[in-house]
């Protein structure tokens, strides 16, 4: 493979993938909302732990969200112990490992269809993931019903739209 050929396949799966967090990996996307104002969430926060170092902060400067984004980030690993990174480190690398896991099981399940038998033109499809199933379906309808049916407290159902069956399939056995 090719350098370039591996570009476009890492564009392809974040375009598929990753539209959602398209400000983290498209710079153009990045740099326009790293100058929008800051949210108020933001400021909120960083008045809640500089406190009257916050004035100070403020007092010269206009932040964008970008620079509140640093900050904050700062200040997180400022009073980070390395016991407490490693503790990070090693929840990171549980997360990853459960992660593959599921992906690994998702890969061996059944894709459950729910399809309807009109033809149209322009179909959406939309593909679910669901704690003992994997279903596509073109309705809404139907999608949202099963995501209500399995979000329980603390279990959160990933779900997408695609136009093609083929996206809709790649989502489901990542």
């Amino acid at each position: 493979m090719t350098l370039q050929e591996a570009l476009d396949r890492a564009y392809y799966i974040f375009r598929e993938d990753y539209s959602d967090e398209e400000r983290l990996w498209n710079l153009t996307e990045f740099y326009r909302w790293s100058e929008q104002p800051p949210s108020e969430k933001q400021l909120n926060y960083i008045k809640s732990v500089l406190k009257e170092r916050y004035d100070q902060l403020i007092k010269d400067r206009k932040l964008s969200k970008g620079d509140c984004s640093q900050i904050i980030n700062m200040l997180k690993i400022k009073d980070t112990t390395p016991k407490q990174l490693a503790r990070l480190r090693k929840k990171r690398r549980e997360e990853l490992d459960r992660e593959q896991e599921d992906k690994k099981r998702r890969s061996l399940m059944k894709i459950r269809y729910e399809l309807s038998k009109k033809r149209e033109i322009y179909k959406k499809y939309y593909a679910l993931i669901l704690p003992d199933d994997l279903v596509i379906t073109d309705s809404w309808e139907t999608a949202s019903r099963l995501i209500e049916a399995n979000e329980t407290e603390g279990v959160r159902i990933r779900y997408k739209g695609f136009t093609n069956l083929d996206g809709a399939i790649d989502f489901l056995r990542s």
